[in-house]
Protein backbone atom coordinates (compact mmCIF):
# COMPACT_ATOMS: atom_id res chain seq x y z
CA UNK A 1 0.00 0.00 0.00
CA UNK A 2 3.02 2.18 1.02
CA UNK A 3 4.67 1.59 -2.08
CA UNK A 4 1.34 2.15 -4.20
CA UNK A 5 0.70 5.70 -2.29
CA UNK A 6 4.63 6.81 -3.11
CA UNK A 7 3.65 5.51 -6.97
CA UNK A 8 0.57 7.75 -6.98
CA UNK A 9 2.39 10.88 -5.87
CA UNK A 10 4.99 10.72 -8.24
CA UNK A 11 2.49 9.67 -10.79
CA UNK A 12 1.20 12.99 -9.77
CA UNK A 13 3.70 15.08 -10.64
CA UNK A 14 3.86 13.93 -14.32
CA UNK A 15 0.83 14.94 -17.07
CA UNK A 16 0.12 14.44 -20.50
CA UNK A 17 0.84 16.25 -23.19
CA UNK A 18 3.31 16.00 -25.90
CA UNK A 19 5.41 18.97 -25.52
CA UNK A 20 7.93 17.94 -28.19
CA UNK A 21 6.69 20.40 -30.27
CA UNK A 22 7.15 23.47 -28.33
CA UNK A 23 10.58 22.89 -28.61
CA UNK A 24 11.77 25.41 -31.54
CA UNK A 25 15.08 24.76 -33.04
CA UNK A 26 17.14 28.50 -33.51
CA UNK A 27 21.19 28.00 -34.81
CA UNK A 28 21.73 25.09 -32.32
CA UNK A 29 19.94 26.19 -29.42
CA UNK A 30 16.46 25.16 -28.61
CA UNK A 31 14.07 27.60 -27.50
CA UNK A 32 11.23 26.51 -25.77
CA UNK A 33 7.67 28.34 -26.54
CA UNK A 34 5.90 29.58 -24.44
CA UNK A 35 3.14 26.90 -24.13
CA UNK A 36 5.95 24.93 -22.80
CA UNK A 37 5.19 26.52 -19.51
CA UNK A 38 2.24 25.61 -18.52
CA UNK A 39 1.69 22.80 -15.66
CA UNK A 40 -0.06 19.97 -18.01
CA UNK A 41 2.96 19.64 -20.43
CA UNK A 42 4.96 16.04 -20.46
CA UNK A 43 8.70 16.45 -20.71
CA UNK A 44 10.75 16.73 -23.17
CA UNK A 45 14.07 14.64 -23.72
CA UNK A 46 17.35 16.65 -25.09
CA UNK A 47 20.56 14.93 -25.47
CA UNK A 48 24.03 15.83 -23.74
CA UNK A 49 25.30 19.70 -25.07
CA UNK A 50 21.84 20.53 -26.40
CA UNK A 51 21.79 24.38 -25.18
CA UNK A 52 17.77 25.25 -24.01
CA UNK A 53 16.63 28.90 -23.74
CA UNK A 54 13.92 28.91 -21.04
CA UNK A 55 10.82 31.49 -21.38
CA UNK A 56 9.64 29.63 -17.73
CA UNK A 57 10.38 31.26 -14.69
CA UNK A 58 11.84 27.87 -13.68
CA UNK A 59 12.19 24.46 -15.06
CA UNK A 60 12.89 20.98 -13.33
CA UNK A 61 15.47 18.82 -15.38
CA UNK A 62 15.51 15.18 -14.42
CA UNK A 63 17.29 11.62 -15.95
CA UNK A 64 16.31 9.55 -17.98
CA UNK A 65 15.93 6.44 -15.19
CA UNK A 66 13.97 8.90 -13.28
CA UNK A 67 11.66 10.10 -15.74
CA UNK A 68 10.93 6.62 -16.86
CA UNK A 69 9.79 5.95 -13.01
CA UNK A 70 7.74 7.95 -12.73
CA UNK A 71 5.65 7.39 -16.23
CA UNK A 72 5.67 3.49 -15.49
CA UNK A 73 3.89 4.62 -12.05
CA UNK A 74 1.64 6.78 -14.06
CA UNK A 75 0.77 4.16 -16.14
CA UNK A 76 0.38 1.38 -13.24
CA UNK A 77 -2.01 3.84 -11.77
CA UNK A 78 -4.03 4.41 -14.82
CA UNK A 79 -3.95 0.61 -15.80
CA UNK A 80 -4.83 -0.38 -12.31
CA UNK A 81 -7.63 -2.01 -10.93
CA UNK A 82 -7.79 0.21 -8.26
CA UNK A 83 -10.82 2.81 -8.87
CA UNK A 84 -9.71 5.70 -5.86
CA UNK A 85 -6.19 5.76 -6.89
CA UNK A 86 -7.29 5.81 -10.67
CA UNK A 87 -9.88 8.74 -9.90
CA UNK A 88 -7.89 10.52 -7.56
CA UNK A 89 -5.09 11.18 -11.27
CA UNK A 90 -7.61 11.99 -13.17
CA UNK A 91 -9.09 14.58 -10.83
CA UNK A 92 -5.43 16.13 -10.44
CA UNK A 93 -4.56 16.09 -14.56
CA UNK A 94 -8.09 17.53 -14.83
CA UNK A 95 -7.42 20.25 -11.97
CA UNK A 96 -4.28 20.80 -13.72
CA UNK A 97 -5.77 21.45 -16.88
CA UNK A 98 -8.04 23.58 -15.12
CA UNK A 99 -5.47 25.74 -13.63
CA UNK A 100 -3.96 25.95 -17.25
CA UNK A 101 -7.37 27.23 -18.11
CA UNK A 102 -7.06 30.13 -15.12
CA UNK A 103 -3.84 30.83 -15.95
CA UNK A 104 -4.55 31.55 -19.03
CA UNK A 105 -7.15 33.71 -18.68
CA UNK A 106 -5.38 35.69 -16.13
CA UNK A 107 -2.50 35.71 -18.30
CA UNK A 108 -4.34 37.59 -21.08
CA UNK A 109 -6.26 39.89 -18.52
CA UNK A 110 -2.87 41.55 -17.27
CA UNK A 111 -1.42 41.64 -20.96
CA UNK A 112 -4.82 43.43 -21.26
CA UNK A 113 -4.04 45.47 -18.07
CA UNK A 114 -0.56 45.62 -19.37
CA UNK A 115 -1.42 47.24 -22.02
CA UNK A 116 -3.93 49.79 -20.95
CA UNK A 117 -0.84 50.89 -18.21
CA UNK A 118 1.78 51.13 -20.85
CA UNK A 119 -0.79 53.55 -22.96
CA UNK A 120 -1.76 55.22 -19.82
CA UNK A 121 1.95 55.65 -18.99
CA UNK A 122 2.52 56.83 -22.92
CA UNK A 123 -0.34 59.71 -22.39
CA UNK A 124 1.30 60.53 -19.60
CA UNK A 125 4.60 60.76 -20.41
CA UNK A 126 3.46 63.23 -23.75
CA UNK A 127 1.75 65.09 -21.92
CA UNK A 128 3.79 65.69 -19.17
CA UNK A 129 6.68 66.55 -22.31
CA UNK A 130 3.81 69.31 -23.19
CA UNK A 131 3.78 70.62 -19.93
CA UNK A 132 7.65 70.98 -20.11
CA UNK A 133 7.51 72.50 -22.91
CA UNK A 134 5.07 75.25 -22.14
CA UNK A 135 7.03 75.95 -18.89
CA UNK A 136 10.10 76.16 -20.61
CA UNK A 137 7.71 78.84 -22.73
CA UNK A 138 6.47 80.61 -19.95
CA UNK A 139 9.95 81.08 -18.16
CA UNK A 140 11.10 82.38 -21.19
CA UNK A 141 8.48 84.67 -22.08
CA UNK A 142 8.78 85.56 -17.57
CA UNK A 143 12.82 86.15 -18.33
CA UNK A 144 11.83 88.32 -21.70
CA UNK A 145 9.01 90.53 -19.82
CA UNK A 146 11.43 90.92 -16.80
CA UNK A 147 14.60 91.83 -19.14
CA UNK A 148 11.61 94.43 -20.59
CA UNK A 149 10.71 95.68 -17.17
CA UNK A 150 14.09 96.10 -15.98
CA UNK A 151 14.67 98.20 -19.17
CA UNK A 152 11.27 100.18 -18.56
CA UNK A 153 12.47 100.93 -14.75
CA UNK A 154 15.68 102.37 -16.32
CA UNK A 155 14.05 104.14 -18.96
CA UNK A 156 11.38 106.05 -16.36
CA UNK A 157 14.60 106.92 -13.84
CA UNK A 158 16.07 108.37 -16.97
CA UNK A 159 12.88 110.29 -17.68
CA UNK A 160 12.41 111.39 -13.98
CA UNK A 161 15.92 112.71 -14.14
CA UNK A 162 15.77 114.59 -17.01
CA UNK A 163 12.24 116.31 -16.48
CA UNK A 164 13.71 116.93 -12.80
CA UNK A 165 16.76 118.55 -14.87
CA UNK A 166 14.42 120.48 -16.84
CA UNK A 167 12.39 121.78 -14.09
CA UNK A 168 15.65 122.65 -12.48
CA UNK A 169 16.69 124.65 -15.40
CA UNK A 170 13.28 125.83 -16.04
CA UNK A 171 13.28 127.24 -12.22
CA UNK A 172 16.89 129.02 -12.73
CA UNK A 173 15.66 130.42 -15.74
CA UNK A 174 12.36 131.96 -14.23
CA UNK A 175 14.75 133.26 -11.36
CA UNK A 176 17.32 135.02 -13.59
CA UNK A 177 14.27 136.06 -15.93
CA UNK A 178 12.48 137.26 -12.72
CA UNK A 179 16.11 139.25 -11.28
CA UNK A 180 16.80 140.98 -14.75
CA UNK A 181 13.20 142.04 -14.82
CA UNK A 182 13.26 143.32 -11.32
CA UNK A 183 16.92 145.19 -12.17
CA UNK A 184 15.02 146.35 -15.17
CA UNK A 185 11.60 147.86 -13.58
CA UNK A 186 13.95 148.70 -10.94
CA UNK A 187 15.98 151.12 -12.96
Amino acid sequence: MKRLISASFLALLLVNANAQESALKKDSVLVLADTFCMSNLAPVPYLRGTVVKLNCDTAYIINKMRLAKYEAARKFILNSNNRTNKELMERYEAALDEQDKYYKELLKSYSQSDSISQNLIKGTRNDLLGVSTNLKNACSSIDTVNSKLDDVKALIKKQKWESFKQKILVGFGGLGAGILIGIVVAH
